[in-house]
This record gives C-alpha cells, sequence and structure tokens, in this order.
C-alpha cells in the first residue's frame, strides 16, 4: 500500500524529542524491572525454597504469557485511544506489579505479580513505535527510534550491575512498618519506584496528531482490513516478523546462558560475570541499534535504495559466521567476541522497527506493532532460552558444552533469519521507491 500523506502537521521538534526521551526512559525502566528476576533468582530459591523448574516459570511462562496474549489487543487500542495516556496507565500498572513481587512470599503471589508485569508492559510497545512514527517526518524518524531501542540493552545492563550493587548494601532482613523484608524483595520495590514519577511524566506529555494518509478513515480501520493488508504485503511482513523473531531467538539465548558459560565453562564468579556482561551488552547492544541506521542512511545518500532488510540478511549471515569464535577465546577476547555478537544481533533492530511503521498505514499500525511483539517474543522466549538448554543436555549431553550450544543456535537461526529478510527485502525497496516518487 502506497500513503501520501493528507497533512504534514508535525509537532514542534522540542516536543518530539521530549516525549522520545520519556519513552526511552520507559524502555529502560521495563527491562530493569523485566530481568531483575534473572540476577535475584538465587536468593528468592533459597529463602522461598523454590525449585528450578518454579523459578523458570517465573522467569519466562508468568511474565510472557500476558505479554505475549495481550499485545494485539492493546496494538489495538493504540490504534483508537489516547497513546501517552495509555502508556502511562501501563507503565504505573507494571510498576505496582514490581514493587508487589517484593511483597511476595510464596511462588503464586510471585507468578501474579510477574504475569502484572507482562501485563502492564504489553503497551510499551505498540504506543512507542505508533508515536514516534506521528513525531518525526520518515527522513528523520530513524535517529530517534534508535536512540528509543537502546532502551533494553541500557535496561538489561543496569539490572545487572545495580541489581548487584542494591543487594550489597543489604546484610540481611529489614523490618519496616512492622514488616519484615529480605534483600531481594528490597531490591524489587527500590528499583521498581521510578516507575511512579514517570507515568506521572507520560500522562502529562502530549500527544502527536495521528498523520492520516490521504485515502485512510478511522472507520475503515477494521480487522478485516489489517488482514487484507497483510494478505497484499505478505512478503514484507513475513520478512519483517520472521526475521526479526529469529534474531530474537538468539539474542534471548545470549542473554540467557552468557552467563552461565562465563561462570560455569571460564571460571568466573557471579560478580564478574554481571558487571563484565552487563557492560558489555550495554555498549555493544547500544552501539548496535545506533549504527544500524547510520549504514542505512550511507546506502541511501548513495544508492537511492532503501537497504533496510539487506543489512538484516548480511546480519544474520555475520552471525552464523562468527559465532565459533566463542569457542576458541577467553578474558577479554571473550568479551569482545560476546559484544561483537551483541552488536551484530541488535543492528538490525532500529530497521525492522522503522521499515514496519513506513510499510503500515497509521490506522494499522498499533496492531501491526502488537503482532511484531507476539512474533519476536513467542520465537524468542519460546526458543532462545529452551534451544540452548536442550542442544546442551540432549545433542551433547554435557553441561559445559553451552558454548557448542549457543554457536549452533547462532548459525541456525541466523542463515533462517536471512532466508526471511531476503524474502522481504526487494519488496520493501520497490514499495520505499513508489512512496518517495510520490513526495511533493
Amino acid at each position: 500500500m502506497t500513503q501520501t500523506h493528507a497533512h504534514t502537521e508535525w509537532p514542534p521538534t522540542t516536543q518530539a524529542w521530549l516525549v522520545t526521551g520519556l519513552l526511552l526512559l520507559a524502555y529502560i525502566l521495563s527491562f530493569i524491572d523485566r530481568q531483575i528476576l534473572n540476577l535475584l533468582a538465587p536468593a528468592i530459591q533459597a529463602d522461598l525454597n523454590m525449585s528450578d523448574v518454579e523459578m523458570s516459570l517465573l522467569q519466562g511462562p508468568a511474565f510472557a504469557a500476558t505479554y505475549i496474549l495481550l499485545s494485539v489487543p492493546l496494538g489495538q487500542m493504540t490504534d483508537t485511544l489516547n497513546r501517552t495516556k495509555l502508556l502511562a496507565a501501563g507503565l504505573g500498572f507494571w510498576t505496582l506489579a514490581t514493587m508487589a513481587c517484593g511483597f511476595s512470599r510464596s511462588f503464586w503471589p510471585l507468578a501474579i505479580s510477574r504475569a502484572g508485569v507482562g501485563l502492564g508492559e504489553a503497551t510499551l510497545t505498540p504506543t512507542a513505535w505508533s508515536i514516534l512514527a506521528d513525531s518525526f517526518p520518515p527522513h528523520k524518524r530513524s535517529t530517534p527510534v534508535s536512540i528509543y531501542l537502546t532502551g533494553p540493552y541500557v535496561g538489561g545492563g543496569l539490572a545487572l550491575i545495580l541489581g548487584g550493587q542494591l543487594l550489597g548494601w543489604f546484610d540481611g532482613p529489614s523490618n519496616f512498618m512492622g514488616m519484615t523484608f529480605q534483600p531481594w524483595q528490597l531490591c524489587f520495590i527500590l528499583i521498581a519506584s521510578p516507575g511512579i514519577l514517570l507515568a506521572i511524566a507520560m500522562a502529562a506529555a502530549p500527544e502527536p496528531k495521528r498523520i492520516l494518509a490521504q485515502d485512510e478513515k478511522p472507520e475503515t480501520a477494521t480487522m478485516s482490513a489489517f488482514g487484507g493488508l497483510l494478505r497484499g504485503q505478505w512478503r514484507i511482513y513475513a520478512g519483517l516478523w520472521l526475521g526479526a523473531g529469529q534474531i530474537a531467538v538468539i539474542l534471548y539465548g545470549l542473554q540467557a546462558w552468557t552467563p552461565t558459560l562465563l561462570t560455569r565453562v571460564h571460571g568466573w564468579t557471579i560478580g564478574e560475570a554481571g558487571l563484565y556482561y552487563g557492560l558489555t551488552a550495554l555498549i555493544a547492544g547500544s552501539i548496535g541499534v545506533l549504527n544500524g541506521p547510520i549504514i542505512h542512511r550511507w546506502l541511501m545518500d548513495r544508492t537511492g535504495k532503501d537497504y533496510s532488510l539487506y543489512i538484516g540478511f548480511f546480519c544474520g549471515i555475520l552471525l552464523a559466521v562468527t559465532s565459533p569464535l566463542i569457542l576458541y577465546v577467553d578474558g577479554v577476547a571473550l568479551l569482545l567476541a560476546i559484544g561483537l555478537l551483541s552488536y551484530l544481533v541488535t543492528t538490525p533492530m532500529t530497521l525492522m522497527t522503522t521499515t514496519l511503521q513506513l510499510v503500515t498505514p497509521n490506522l494499522f499500525r498499533g496492531r501491526a506493532s502488537g503482532v511484531h511483539v507476539v512474533a519476536t517474543n513467542l520465537l524468542g522466549l519460546g526458543f532462545g532460552p529452551t534451544y540452548v538448554a536442550w542442544l546442551t543436555e540432549r545433542v551433547f549431553a554435557d553441561s559445559m558444552a553451552v558454548g557448542h550450544s549457543m554457536m549452533v543456535q547462532s548459525i541456525t537461526f541466523g542463515l533462517g533469519a536471512a532466508i526471511c529478510y531476503l524474502i522481504g527485502a526487494k519488496p520493501v525497496m520497490e514499495l520505499a521507491a513508489r512512496q518517495t516518487a510520490l513526495q511533493p
């Protein structure tokens, strides 16, 4: 579908960047609140006498079930409701749910609280992507989107770094208002609390006006019309969603098993693994999402063509080719190899986000973003950590082979992502050329 805008009433630059900053902070806090459980898992298990299976349910399904199931319905709400206020409500909800983890004393309250975190965070991606698409013209959009997409890597790194620092502040249980809190409980409460202030600020933020195309009318935004859009551009959406989903498999596997690789295979302490991998993921991941648009713009300036999905194709190939490095190096060289994989896995992500907004009419962007969340997390959370564990236990049958399993995963899904991106690459290039020709 080729779009020409009926008006270009973009918000003032200061307002657009202010809202972008709020969205970035929300994304950072979402990943801190989401991933702090991984660092606190040993302390929780020891205190509540919880099994590995119970802990794995808290880390994955308890969060993912609501996050995945509600992404599309919340995406549909994004297409019709005030987006900043919808996000503020979601942010406040997941903040309170994270704090509720700190008041939990057994498995089920923790599980319910984690489901609440997933529910609240499901509002973030559809609203943020839609807001950014209406805040900046297409040719200026990649920079703010790439800055926004550094959130997971900043948040994930800070969760490891700050969580360890907070745990170190407490020698043992603390009493407050007649209640006794373990250090892990206080970490949940303290690390989530800034979200309350951010939710208030987000509720007060102005929502940008929806930039509709000439042929877009709100009453036509039906699910059947959305289905027709997907059928008409199936190669583009299949390439975007399945390619990004397989990249997410590598990302989640890397995040879940790198600490184990460092501690189990290379003998690092948990503190060393958390600090140095946290910094590596933060720096390399952030550079990747920021550098993707730079490469894309460089190619656009020299060729006049949109190579966004071709960049994803080459990143998939390079992930498959370079992943064996983690088997043959140690120390600083190992961190550099992990940093390279972290860079390659994040480089296409901004481009997939901006491309999705480019090819999708405004009336359907929330739903398209919701499907994107479902695809990436269903594949990423479903196969990322589990596929590595299955290879280690069932195929290699050696707990020390976790690095080999991570390598096989990167090769398998890196090549799979490359194939998917290639399916959609040419149609995206053709659509972008048509839209450029129609611009005044």
